[in-house]
């Protein structure tokens, strides 16, 4: 199921204003002084919670016959950490 979750998931946060907030936290992660492998993996922890996030959203569409929805999307974004 990740094999195809993953190219999924880089699609999204692709085409989304979302990879901006990322590049940002990394950011401020490093003006923090964090080492820039601890903020990498902080940045992948909130992608791996996006890719849960997008799991749950894709499974309760097929048991509910929903189709996708830019309100879906709005959803998703919540998971993200904020911009200061």
């Amino acid at each position: 199921m990740s094999k195809g979750l993953i190219p999924l998931v880089r699609v999204v946060v692709d085409r989304s204003p979302w990879i901006e907030r990322i590049k940002t936290f990394y950011e401020q992660l490093l003006a923090r002084g964090k080492a820039k492998k601890v903020a990498l993996v902080a940045c992948m922890r909130t992608l791996v919670a996006c890719m849960r996030k997008l799991l749950t959203i894709l499974n309760a569409m097929v048991k509910q016959g929903t189709s996708w929805n830019s309100a879906t999307m709005a959803d998703l974004g919540q998971v993200l950490p904020q911009s200061t």
